[in-house]
C-alpha cells in the first residue's frame, strides 16, 4: 500500500473513531505545533563516579560474565553515522563483547572500507558483505550467524549505545537468571547525537505490546532461543523485531524490563523516528505477524485492527455467549457492609456513579473484550471530565500513598509518551469509578482485606492496594470512553 492510500485509510478511521473533534485537534497541531509535555532534562551517559561503580561491579561477575553478540546489519548509512554507532560499541566499558557486522551491498564503497579499517583493528569485531541487497531481516541474519554469544543485542546501523549499555546489561542479567529477553528505555537523539526526548517503559506488559512495539531498544535475546524461533523472518521487514518477539513469546520466553537508558535512537529526515509514515510497509508486516501469532498466544483471541495511529493495533476478543455483568451504584453514603456481603453470581462487576457516562455506545462492549484476554482480572476506561474534555484518569500508580492517575489533564485525542493514551495495556491501579472487575478477583478482594472497609473511601483505597500487589493485570482499555461530571 503506497503512503497516500494508508493515510486516506487512517484519516477516515480517525473520523470513524473521534469525530470532528479528533480531526480538529490533529490540524491544530499539525498547524500551530503540538503541546509540549515537559519532561526532566537527563544525560544519557554516567558520570565518572557513576561509571567507575559499573567498573567496580563488573569486577564481581567473575565467570558469569556473558559474551554478548551485537548485531549490526548495515547498508548505504551516512558514513559519519555508521563510525559514530562502530565507536559507541568499541567504546564499552563492559569488554566481553563481539560485533557482527553485515552489510547488505552497500552501493557506497566508503562503507566496505570503513568495516574493514574497524575488523583488522579489533579481533571482536566480524564483517560479512552480502553480494546481493536482500533487505534487513536476511542481513539481521547473516550477522547472527557470526554470532558465538549468550546473548544477541541488537543495534541499528545509524544509532548509538551509552558506553555503559553492555555493562548494565550483564549485571542485569546476572542478577536475573534464567531472562530470556531484555529491553531497556531509550533515548531519541538528533544527527548531532544530542538528547531530544527520553522513552521510560513500563515493566513487561504483554497487552501494550500486542498494542504496540512498546519495547523498542535496546533488546537483547537469548542467542539460543532466538535461533530456536528460527532467526528473523524474510517478508516482516520493518517489523522483523516485532515478529522475533511474537516467536520467543510462543516459545515461553521469560521477559524482563531494565530501567535504564542504553540506546540512542537518531531522528532524521527519513527514519521512523522523525517520520512515522516513512516506512509504511512495516505497520503492514506487522500486522500480519500479530495475526499470526495471536491467536495461539490469546486462547480467547477474536481479531486484531489497526489504531488510529501509525504502528497502533487493537486486539479483540471473544466473549463467551452468556457472560453476565451486574451494574454496582456507587455513592458515598451508600451500605459498605452490604454491597461486601453481596452475593455474586454474575461474571463480572461494573462499579458505575451517577455522575459516570458512557461517550461511546460500545465502551462497556470493548470492556467485556479486554477482560477476557490472559491474566487480565480488571478493566479500566478512558474517564473525561465532563465540564472540559480533558483526561481525568487512564489508569492509576501510587505516590506517597495516594493514587495518582495517568495523564490527567491531557487531551483525549493526543496519543501519549509511548502511545500509551491511544493504546491498551496493564497499568498498575485504577480507581473503583468505571470499573469492570471479574467475579474472582473481586471475591479474591473481599476475603483477603475488603471486608475491612468502613467506607466507600476505604474500600477505593484497599482494593487499589490488592490491585498493586496482586499478579493479576488490571487493563486500561483505550476504546472505552466514559466522561464524570
Amino acid at each position: 500500500m503506497n503512503r497516500s492510500i494508508y493515510k486516506v485509510k487512517r484519516l477516515l478511521r480517525l473520523l470513524k473513531e473521534q469525530g470532528g473533534a479528533g480531526l480538529l485537534f490533529r490540524l491544530k497541531r499539525r498547524f500551530f505545533g503540538a503541546t509540549v509535555v515537559e519532561l526532566p532534562a537527563e544525560s544519557v551517559e554516567l558520570t565518572p563516579d557513576e561509571l567507575q561503580k559499573v567498573r567496580d561491579d563488573l569486577d564481581s561477575l567473575g565467570d558469569d560474565a556473558p559474551l554478548i553478540s551485537v548485531l549490526l546489519p548495515v547498508y548505504n548509512v551516512p558514513v559519519s553515522y555508521l563510525r559514530a554507532a562502530l565507536d559507541s560499541v568499541c567504546q564499552q566499558i563492559y569488554q566481553k563483547w563481539e560485533l557482527c557486522v553485515a552489510d547488505d551491498a552497500s552501493t557506497d564503497p566508503q562503507i566496505r572500507q570503513l568495516l574493514e579499517e574497524y575488523e583488522n583493528k579489533d579481533a571482536r569485531i566480524r564483517v560479512t558483505f552480502h553480494e546481493e541487497n536482500g533487505h534487513i531481516a536476511k542481513a539481521s541474519n547473516s550477522a547472527l550467524k557470526l554470532a558465538r554469544g549468550d546473548y544477541v543485542a541488537l543495534l541499528d546501523h545509524d544509532d548509538l549505545l551509552p558506553s555503559h549499555a553492555l555493562a548494565c546489561v550483564a549485571l542485569f542479567l546476572s542478577d536475573n537468571k534464567g531472562s530470556d529477553v531484555l529491553y531497556t528505555d531509550e533515548a531519541k537523539v538528533d544527527e548531532s547525537g544530542n538528547v531530544l526526548e527520553v522513552a521510560r517503559k513500563p515493566p513487561w506488559s504483554p497487552q501494550y505490546f500486542y498494542s504496540y512495539m512498546y519495547t523498542g531498544h535496546l533488546a537483547i535475546y537469548s542467542r539460543e532461543l532466538v535461533l530456536r524461533s528460527g532467526g528473523f523472518r524474510v517478508g516482516f521487514e520493518g517489523s522483523q523485531d516485532y515478529d522475533l518477539m511474537l516467536r520467543v513469546l510462543k516459545e515461553g520466553a521469560a521477559v524482563k524490563h531494565l530501567p535504564k537508558v542504553l540506546y540512542c535512537w537518531r531522528s532524521f529526515s527519513d527514519s521512523v523516528a522523525e517520520d512515522r509514515y516513512s516506512k509504511v510497509y512495516a505497520y503492514e508486516h506487522a500486522l500480519r505477524s500479530l495475526r499470526e501469532h495471536l491467536p495461539v498466544l490469546e486462547p480467547k483471541f477474536r481479531e486484531v485492527e489497526e489504531g488510529i495511529y501509525p504502528g497502533v493495533y487493537r486486539t479483540r476478543y471473544v466473549v463467551p455467549e452468556g457472560y453476565s455483568v451486574a451494574r454496582v451504584e456507587l455513592s458515598y453514603d451508600m451500605n459498605i457492609a452490604e454491597l461486601l456481603a453481596l452475593e455474586v453470581v454474575s461474571d463480572a462487576l461494573f462499579f458505575s456513579t451517577s455522575k459516570l457516562s458512557e461517550q461511546n455506545r460500545s465502551s462497556l462492549s470493548y470492556m467485556l473484550e479486554a477482560l477476557q484476554a490472559s491474566g487480565v482480572e480488571a478493566v479500566t476506561p478512558l474517564i473525561l471530565r465532563e465540564k472540559d474534555g480533558k483526561i481525568e484518569s487512564a489508569g492509576c500508580q501510587k505516590e506517597d500513598d495516594k493514587l495518582v492517575p495517568f495523564f490527567s489533564g491531557r487531551s483525549p485525542y493526543e496519543g501519549g509518551e509511548g502511545m500509551r493514551i491511544a493504546t491498551g495495556g496493564e497499568v498498575p491501579a485504577a480507581t473503583l469509578t468505571g470499573l469492570l472487575v471479574s467475579k474472582e478477583f473481586w471475591c479474591e478482594f473481599v476475603e483477603s482485606t475488603g471486608r475491612e472497609a468502613r467506607n466507600l473511601m476505604e474500600l477505593e483505597g484497599f482494593f487499589a492496594d490488592y490491585m498493586l500487589q496482586s499478579k493479576k493485570h488490571v487493563y486500561y482499555c483505550s476504546r472505552a470512553v466514559f466522561a464524570l461530571k
